[in-house]
This record gives structure tokens, sequence and C-alpha cells, in this order.
């Protein structure tokens, strides 16, 4: 393989990895501040749901 593609997936999985983690937390806080709390404890309980929620958020 050549170096750009491993330099691609790595920067590729950096931002996954960042942003699987942020998007979740950053979607309960939002769904805590709407009083939410059951949307809250699914956003960072179940992985898919609290990503698509939280870029929902962010672009919203």
């Amino acid at each position: 393989m050549s170096d750009s593609r491993n330099a691609f997936g790595g920067i590729f999985g950096l931002v996954f990895t960042a942003a699987s983690v942020i998007l979740p937390i950053y979607a309960a806080i939002v769904d805590f501040a709407r009083d939410k709390f059951l949307w809250a404890a699914v956003d960072i309980t179940v992985f898919p749901i609290g990503m698509i929620r939280g870029l929902m958020y962010f672009f919203n």
C-alpha cells in the first residue's frame, strides 16, 4: 500500500473516533437542556443513535 493511503486511513480513523465520542455527548447535553432525560440516556448508551442525533443537532 502507498503511504498516502495509510495516512488517509489514519486521519479518517482519528476523525471517526473523535466524532463517535463527542457527538453522543453533545446530543445528551442538548437533550438534558431540553428536559428529555430518556433520550439523553439513549444517546449515551446506544452508540449509533447518539451519533445520528448528535449530527442532527449539530447541523440543525
